[in-house]
């Protein structure tokens, strides 16, 4: 929960642990961390984040759809039309919500 609540604070000094927690073996401590850096939307994490589109939990891929919705580029765009077929509901929303051609 910590990762957690560093949203809303969104202190840059906390974003490159969060990108280094993106990589850890439990999901929950990667969701946490993506939507922290989902919230912050800092671009430091972009790599980590356009990972985390793809990751096995969906509650990770939600917060990395969540993140690059705030960008409006070719990867961005193409990455969010893949999310739009993902097998959760969730995902899809949230690819949805962006409104990307």
């Amino acid at each position: 929960y910590a990762a957690w609540s560093l949203a809303p604070a969104r202190d840059p000094r906390a974003v490159p642990g969060l990108i280094q927690q993106m990589s850890h073996p439990v999901w929950r401590m990667r969701a946490m961390a993506a939507h922290a850096l989902a919230e912050m939307s800092d671009v430091r994490a972009r790599p980590a984040m356009a990972a985390a589109a793809t990751d096995e939990a969906w509650q990770v891929r939600v917060n990395g759809v969540r993140y690059l919705a705030r960008f409006d580029d070719a990867d961005a765009r193409a990455r969010l039309r893949v999310a739009r077929r993902d097998s959760h509901v969730m995902v899809r929303q949230a690819a949805e919500r962006a409104r990307t051609p």
